[in-house]
């Protein structure tokens, strides 16, 4: 699921874990968002959306990259990945993108799966990689 926080600053949240009978345990697992794009396995999108509802209502946490199914007469929503949505869409998520683990998963697919194979976003992976990598702070100027 890729999903966009809009401050400027990270958002960090420990993943809620259960026992089998629906008990909380201790969760020892950190997901940290930075500001843009970030992409989140679909479960864990779900789990954390409680604790992240009022900054999703406010409108600073978004995943709208999103398609809904029937199943079992249910309604599932579930993330698109990153190749399936238009390239110009795609190119600008990248751009916007500044988590360097989330460019080289779209970049190179995880266990096979999921590596953007399209020259345009790949291109783009690469230059926003270069980017950040070699990203130089503004000087302070003294007065």
């Amino acid at each position: 699921m890729i999903v966009e926080w809009k401050k400027d600053h990270l958002l960090s949240a420990s993943i809620p874990r259960l026992d089998a009978q629906g008990n909380s345990l201790p969760s020892v697992e950190m997901v940290t968002l930075h500001p843009g794009f970030n992409e989140l396995p679909d479960a864990i999108w779900k789990a954390l959306q409680p604790s992240w509802q009022s900054k999703i209502e406010q409108g600073l946490l978004v995943a709208d990259h999103v398609f809904s199914a029937k199943e079992d007469d249910k309604e599932v929503t579930s993330g698109k990945s990153l190749s399936s949505i238009e390239v110009s869409k795609a190119v600008a998520i990248v751009k916007n993108t500044w988590d360097i683990k989330t460019l080289d998963t779209w970049l190179n697919g995880v266990g096979g799966k999921g590596k953007e194979k399209r020259d345009e976003v790949r291109l783009e992976i690469k230059e926003q990689k270069d980017r950040i990598i070699n990203y130089a702070p503004p000087k302070k100027v003294n007065l």
